[in-house]
C-alpha cells in the first residue's frame, strides 16, 4: 500500500523535510537508517535539516531504506508533485 506525503500547497516542502516525513512514516530512527544504509547518522541528520544534500548514490540508499523512491523524496511521485511513499506494510 502506498503512503502519500502530506500535501504542500505552498511548495515549501524541502528534500530534507520529505526525508524526515518518510523516515517517521516508516517508523525508523536515524540510527536504524544508518545501520541499513551505512550512511553516518550525522550525515543523515544534516540531510533532514537541509544543511547538506545527499549524493545520488546516498539518496538511492536512503530511499530504499525508507521503502520509497528517490523521485518521491525529490517530490516527483506518482500521486502528484509531492511524491508517494511506496511502503510495504508500513502503518500510517
Amino acid at each position: 500500500m502506498a503512503q502519500a506525503l502530506p500535501q504542500d500547497p505552498g511548495g515549501g516542502m524541502t528534500l530534507g523535510l520529505r526525508m524526515l516525513v518518510a523516515r517517521r512514516m516508516a517508523g525508523l530512527k536515524l540510527i536504524q537508517v544508518e545501520r541499513i544504509t551505512g550512511i553516518p547518522n550525522s550525515a543523515l541528520s544534516r540531510y533532514e535539516n537541509d544543511q547538506a544534500v545527499p549524493t545520488v548514490r546516498r539518496l538511492e540508499a536512503i530511499a530504499r531504506a525508507l521503502g520509497t523512491t528517490p523521485d518521491a523524496l525529490l517530490g516527483f511521485g506518482e500521486s502528484g508533485p509531492y511524491g508517494t511513499l511506496v511502503s510495504a506494510g508500513v502503518a500510517a
